[in-house]
């Protein structure tokens, strides 16, 4: 099974933090934006010194590593779109069935 291969790059210390693994991207923007809400984070307070990087796959029936380097974004758009997706509609917000 592949698994995936994620590290967020601090853009002002020019490096990137320790890797950590998850199966789908929406998992680990998921760990970030949780990061990125907790008020006693750095990430909370600096979300636009954070970018978050798939940087590769590994493989555990094989135990290979592939390298793919590719941006997620940042720490501040990932706080703002899983933020925006968990907002729950006010009371006097109108929520419509149609399509």
């Amino acid at each position: 099974m592949e698994i995936k291969i994620y590290s967020i790059f601090d853009n002002k210390a020019e490096a990137f933090m320790l890797p950590f693994f998850m199966h789908r991207d929406a998992e680990a923007m998921r760990a970030i934006a949780t990061t990125a809400m907790d008020d006693q984070s750095t990430i909370y307070h600096h979300p636009l010194d954070y970018t978050l990087y798939r940087i590769g796959v590994f493989d555990n029936t094989n135990g290979a590593f592939v390298a793919d380097r590719q941006e997620i974004g940042t720490a501040f758009y990932i706080r703002k779109m899983i933020g925006n997706l968990n907002a729950q509609p006010e009371d006097n917000d109108e929520v419509s069935d149609e399509t």
